[in-house]
């Protein structure tokens, strides 16, 4: 009989700290735009939109190598 032992992962529970922080940041610009949009004032220039998209998008690379190992890990077929 083979009895399997899980064991908690530090890296696993930064990483979704972190996943938590990104997606906190997305609801903020998110939230921010919108009062913007709802208060009838202009939207941002789009270079800025840009940037952020451009800075949170360099924030998920953090998460790269997990999603590649649940891709890899996983059984097609």
């Amino acid at each position: 009989m083979v009895v399997s032992e899980l064991r908690a992962s530090t890296s696993r529970f930064i990483a979704l700290f972190g996943l938590i922080g990104i997606l906190m940041m997305y609801v903020g610009f998110g939230l921010v735009t919108l009062k913007i949009f709802a208060s009838g004032k202009p939207l941002p220039d789009p270079t800025q939109v840009k940037e952020i998209t451009t800075f949170l998008f360099a924030g998920l690379t953090m998460f790269a190598p997990y999603i590649v190992n649940k891709f890899a890990s996983s059984s097609i077929g």
